[in-house]
């Protein structure tokens, strides 16, 4: 597993993503902490529904069920700092001016809170 896997961290071709960088966060582990992290990252820069593309197109290449999302979805949320202001810098180098420090956190809490909601139900 990546170990930190978020736009930054990826390299594109169009809109084929073509590699990653930034590995010293990499090794052994399940793939729901690489697509939390992807998830999380998705609704911060563009909102909820963007989490659920992220899944879809995630079971559609791995032909097959992303197992304990809910659970991955809360551990990507608590690894947050409560300030999201720190996360607002290398959005803006990422051309996102838009976002600010209220905005990721109403779209963390609002992650996090579906998460939670979720974590009975997608465990069974």
């Amino acid at each position: 597993m990546h170990g930190d896997l978020w736009f930054g961290n990826t390299l594109w071709s169009g809109d084929r993503c073509t590699g990653l960088v930034d590995w010293d966060c990499a090794g052994a582990g399940s793939p729901g902490i690489d697509l939390s992290g992807a998830r999380f990252d998705a609704a911060l820069m563009f909102g909820l529904p963007a989490a659920e593309q992220v899944l879809e197109g995630w079971q559609h290449a791995a032909c097959r069920r992303a197992e304990q999302v809910a659970y991955w979805d809360v551990v990507a949320a608590l690894g947050t700092l409560a300030d999201m202001a720190f996360c607002v810098p290398a959005l803006h180098d990422q051309g996102r001016s838009d976002l600010d420090a209220d905005l990721l956190g109403l779209r963390r809490d609002a992650f996090l809170s579906t998460a939670l909601s979720r974590l009975d139900v997608d465990d069974q």
